[in-house]
C-alpha cells in the first residue's frame, strides 16, 4: 500500500489509534470511535519504521493527565479545562458531565470533531457533555489574540486547568511564547498549566532521526526546524511554579513496572510539566 502523506491535523487520528491501543491503561474508552483505515496504516508504518512503544507511551501520556485533571477538579470543583491544541483527545468524555470543557484548535479539526459528536451523542454513543469549540491556528498572530478573547469572556473567572498537549512541537518557537504569556494573562493563582514537549537533546538520538525521515517523506506541511524546548523554560517561567516533572520513561515505572522503559534514547521521550499559578 502507497503510504498517502499526512496533514497535520491527521495526526489527531494516529494518537487515537494509540490510545485505543490499550484502554485500561489510557484510561479512554473512546478514542477507538476516531479509528480510521488510514490512521491504521499510519500507525502500522510508523511504529515498524521509527518505534514500536509508540502507542504504549502515548497511553502513559493520556493516563497521566487525565489523573492530574481529575486531582485539579476535586481541588477545584468548580474549574474548568481548556484543552489547546485538542485534537480528538476525549478527556471531557472521561471526566465528570458537572464541568465544561472547551477544545481549540484548526477549525478542520474543531468543526470535524464537534459535528461527529453531536451525532454519536444522538446515537446513543457518546454520553452528554458541557464543550465550548474555538477554532483557532496558534501560529497566528490575530487568531490568538481573537481565542484569548473568546476564552477570557468563556472562563468566567473560573478556575481553569490549561493543557498544551501534543502541539507545541508543530508551532514557531515565537508562537510557543506568545501561548504562553497568554495563558499567564488568562490563569489566576491556584490555575494549573499542562505542557508537552520534546527537550533538545531527543535531536542526537537516533529514534529522532527515524522520526524526522518519517515525517519529511509524510508530512506535508512539514519544515526544517520542529520546536523543543529546554526545561530551565518551565521551571523560570514567570507567573508559575513547576509543581511535576515527568518524562515517559517515569511514567512507565508508575503505571506498568513490569513493562518499564529504562532507556529514554530508545523512545520518542516527552516530557509532561504541571505547573501552578503563583
Amino acid at each position: 500500500m502507497t503510504q498517502p502523506d499526512i496533514e497535520v491535523h491527521d495526526t489527531a487520528f494516529v494518537t487515537c489509534c494509540y490510545r485505543a491501543s490499550d484502554e485500561t491503561l489510557s484510561g479512554d474508552p473512546y478514542s477507538k470511535h476516531w479509528i480510521t483505515e488510514k490512521a491504521e496504516e499510519w500507525v502500522r508504518t510508523y511504529t515498524r519504521e521509527v518505534c514500536p512503544h509508540e502507542p504504549f507511551v502515548h497511553c502513559l501520556r493520556n493516563r497521566f493527565f487525565l489523573e492530574q485533571i481529575s486531582a485539579f477538579f476535586k481541588e477545584k470543583p468548580n474549574g474548568v479545562l481548556v484543552n489547546v491544541g485538542s485534537g480528538l483527545s476525549m478527556y471531557p468524555y472521561l471526566l465528570p458531565s458537572t464541568h465544561r470543557y472547551c477544545d481549540a484548535d484548526l477549525s478542520e479539526i474543531v468543526f470535524l470533531k464537534r459535528k461527529k459528536l453531536q451525532v454519536w451523542g444522538r446515537e446513543g454513543k457518546m454520553p452528554s457533555r458541557n464543550i465550548s469549540y474555538i477554532a483557532v491556528d496558534f501560529d497566528d498572530e490575530v487568531s490568538r489574540l481573537h481565542f484569548e478573547e473568546q476564552i477570557s469572556i468563556w472562563l468566567k473567572g473560573q478556575a481553569s486547568f490549561i493543557l498544551i498537549e501534543g502541539v507545541i512541537f508543530f508551532l514557531k518557537e515565537a508562537s510557543v511564547t506568545s501561548l504562553f504569556d497568554l495563558f499567564s494573562r488568562l490563569q489566576r493563582t491556584g490555575d494549573r498549566l499542562g505542557s508537552v514537549s520534546f527537550v533538545p537533546e531527543i535531536q542526537q538520538t537516533a529514534v529522532y532521526t527515524r522520526f524526522l525521515d518519517y515525517y519529511e517523506r509524510h508530512l506535508s506541511q512539514s519544515r526544517d526546524k520542529y520546536t523543543k524546548i529546554d526545561n530551565s523554560f518551565y521551571e523560570q517561567l514567570p507567573g508559575y511554579n513547576l509543581l511535576q516533572h515527568k518524562d515517559h520513561c517515569e511514567l512507565s515505572r508508575r503505571y506498568v513496572p513490569e513493562r518499564v522503559l529504562s532507556n529514554p534514547k530508545e523512545i520518542l521521550n516527552e516530557h509532561m510539566y504541571i505547573l501552578e499559578r503563583t
